[in-house]
């Protein structure tokens, strides 16, 4: 009797195991600096392994919308990253940095630069476009984006 009780009891064990642990099952979630592999029917374990938090740094004291010019939140910096590659705006200078462009409705720029390591360490809100050009000769940006600029003014 008492080996059949631990026969049963590994066969369940053993078969709970294969049909929770799936691979295509198991789904990684970042809850508070841990992981936390989440299967189906509320099993799982959490690790002690800190994720890394992410390099990425946003400048916080966004200024409102202006028409001199100003910096973006951290939500429009995501969105002319996104745009400056759709409208091909998007360029790597010679230093690593890249710096994307988009055009607004207005005719003016929003613009965001990105270094080596993600960081973002200026974003240009409602920049002109003569203000662009003038920082992209000094800057030596390549010929195509310049004259792009050059041209709206």
């Amino acid at each position: 009797m008492k080996i059949n009780f631990q026969l049963i009891t590994k066969m369940i064990v053993v078969t709970l195991c294969s049909t929770g642990c799936k691979k295509e099952s198991i789904e990684l979630v970042r809850e508070k600096k841990m992981i936390q592999a989440l299967m189906p029917g509320n099993v799982g374990w959490k690790g002690a392994k800190p994720i890394p938090k992410a390099p990425t740094k946003v400048p916080q004291n966004a200024k409102p919308s202006s028409s001199k010019g100003g910096i973006l939140a951290r939500d429009e910096i995501y969105d002319t990253v996104n745009r400056g590659i759709l409208e091909n705006r998007a360029f790597k200078q010679k230093n690593g940095q890249k710096i994307y462009l988009e055009k607004l409705e207005s005719g003016k720029y929003n613009a965001v630069r990105m270094d080596k390591e993600g960081n973002f360490p200026a974003t240009m809100k409602n920049w002109s476009s003569a203000r662009l050009a003038e920082m992209g000769k000094n800057e030596k940006w390549p010929d195509y984006i310049v004259n792009s600029l050059d041209k709206d003014n």
